[in-house]
């Protein structure tokens, strides 16, 4: 049997929804989040926006 990561999220990973009322904050906030960087789960584009994040 093979295993594929594609599309899944590990188990450790955590994930956040961030509201911001401008994109550059959503991203800030995330990045201050995730030290070690994130993956964009999901996108709100209406107000507030939103962004969920999976920290890697």
């Amino acid at each position: 049997m093979t295993y594929t990561n594609q599309g899944k999220l590990s188990n450790t990973s955590q994930t956040y929804i961030i509201n911001c009322a401008f994109w550059d904050a959503c991203y800030a906030k995330a990045e201050k989040l995730c030290s070690n960087g994130y993956s964009l789960v999901d996108k709100s584009a209406s107000l507030p926006y939103s962004l969920e994040v999976s920290c890697k």
